[in-house]
């Protein structure tokens, strides 16, 4: 059986998860002893058994590959749309049945409409799972439920605890809107809670980066940049609790990080933070009422202090990779 990855992301433009999610997946793959190679869009030569797809924008490609006899397996990132309102859903819900209806022209428009053209759709929580299934009519069979990971629980423990004093929050993430990192920023300012922020900038010169650079001009608020993985994980592992008040996220590895490293998560009050599976020191925030908010995460920071075990239930890269497999060897 040989596998090819497929995306249509530039991770050299578009750094973060997705890169990281298929580089683990690759690579445990390979340990055990699959042929995996990355989808090489000059090589003729190129063959395969099955394509993953971590995203994909062209339905005729999809199509062409399905002629072909091409196995087709797709790990839908959904992010934000879940989270959306019951109404907003609804509506997304009502103009995707309309869109059915609309001439084979507009495929290139609408490529979600090759959707069921897979052979196996994989979700990091059933919460997308459930949205995706609703919004795209998609054959709930079909779908199946595997999270992220982490390189080892191992890597993320130690003793590594501060003095009470020395106290702060950290959170891992681009600046980008969909973080909502101005809102956590500026929270976290008005109650005096230190926090430190890692993640790629992606572009300085925006609006939104600019605002919260001059939000770090402030004691309580420190942007490290990105990190190399051994410091990223020393600060996690100092650090008294893990907070990220995400628009929408479809799992997020950082968010696995932190519970892997034993600290208490402060999430958003939204679905994408409830899929996580036998959670054990996990905590949610309202996006929508600062007062609330500040009640919460007031809180949080003054009964935050990192433990011995995993927030939720963590499993490693090579187990998600036999999980993997296992729906590879089941399609038909």
């Amino acid at each position: 059986m040989k596998i090819l990855f497929s995306d249509i992301t530039f991770s050299y433009l578009f750094p973060g998860g997705k890169q990281v999610h298929a580089e683990k997946l690759f690579n445990s793959l390979i340990k055990l002893g699959q042929n995996v190679e990355y989808e090489n869009w000059h090589n003729p030569y190129l063959e395969g058994d099955i394509i993953h797809f971590f995203g994909f924008n062209d339905f005729n490609k999809i199509k062409a590959l399905k002629e072909k006899g091409y196995k087709l397996v797709y790990t839908h990132i959904m992010d934000g749309l879940t989270n959306q309102s019951k109404f907003k859903l609804f509506l997304h819900y009502i103009k995707n049945k309309l869109v059915v209806f609309l001439p084979k022209k507009f495929n290139l428009i609408f490529p979600w409409r090759a959707l069921n053209y897979f052979d196996a759709i994989i979700y990091m929580h059933k919460n997308d799972r459930d949205t995706a299934i609703y919004l795209y009519n998609i054959d709930p069979h079909k779908t199946f439920v595997i999270p992220h990971a982490v390189d080892s629980i191992e890597r993320f423990s130690g003793n590594n605890i501060i003095d009470n004093s020395d106290k702060y929050l950290v959170t891992v993430g681009s600046i980008v809107e969909r973080k909502n990192i101005l809102y956590t920023a500026e929270l976290c300012i008005k109650n005096k809670i230190p926090i430190k922020f890692i993640g790629h900038s992606f572009n300085e010169n925006s609006v939104y980066f600019k605002k919260f650079k001059k939000l770090t001009s402030n004691k309580y608020v420190e942007y490290l940049g990105f990190l190399p993985e051994d410091e990223k994980i020393e600060i996690l592992k100092k650090s008294s609790g893990f907070i990220l008040l995400s628009l929408g996220e479809s799992g997020c590895i950082s968010v696995y990080e932190a519970a892997a490293a034993g600290l208490p998560l402060l999430l958003s009050d939204l679905p994408w933070a409830k899929g996580y599976e036998k959670p054990n020191n996990l905590y949610y925030c309202k996006l929508n009422d600062k007062t609330k908010a500040s009640i919460q995460i007031n809180s949080f920071y003054k009964n935050s202090y990192r433990k011995e075990f995993p927030s939720f239930l963590i499993k490693n890269w090579d187990m998600i990779a036999n999980e993997y497999l296992s729906v590879y060897k089941s399609l038909p």
